[in-house]
């Protein structure tokens, strides 16, 4: 019961953040792409224990020309399933800084990069009077591999890379 109410208030959480962006960005849906091939990408990565690879996740904000954060960090995820969609969130420690969530349905996808903070720091345009504590980030590219198509039931092991 824990476990659904948990799963419940996450959704909530998250929805009313991505309301608080001031505009969001074009998130297209992308077909992704099946390589049973990259397991053998994920086997360099330990686990640091369940649902967190060891400097998984590859993070590099650009400032215009200037490179702001480029960092290797754990990779934290959390993930559940409603009805034929998968919900992926991955973030680094804490659950402040920089993530990603991605949704996976049928063969296709949609992926976000976000910035959260514990105050109103983000700003989309330099000219915004408002500021935010969440901001959805634009990909430099959107790729996701699976390992293999997904079933979508309950407990099920989904591994790829984005």
């Amino acid at each position: 019961m824990k476990l659904k109410q948990f799963i419940i208030t996450s959704l909530v959480v998250l929805s009313f953040i991505d309301s608080l962006a001031q505009s969001n960005l074009p998130l297209s849906r992308e077909l992704y792409s099946v390589d049973s091939q990259i397991d053998l990408q994920l086997k360099k990565f330990s686990w640091v224990d369940t649902g967190t690879l060891k400097k998984s996740m590859i993070i590099k904000v650009l400032r215009n020309a200037d490179v702001f954060f480029n960092q290797t960090l754990d990779c934290y995820t959390r993930s559940f399933l409603i009805k034929d969609t998968i919900y992926i969130t991955g973030y680094m420690m804490g659950e402040l800084g920089w993530g990603f969530q991605l949704e996976i349905y049928n063969d296709s996808c949609i992926a976000a990069s976000f910035g959260l903070s514990d105050g109103n720091i983000y700003k989309y345009n330099k000219s915004d009077v408002d500021s935010n504590s969440f901001i959805l980030l634009p990909n430099v590219y959107q790729k996701v591999i699976l390992a293999k198509k997904p079933v979508f039931q309950d407990n099920e092991i989904i591994a790829g890379v984005t």
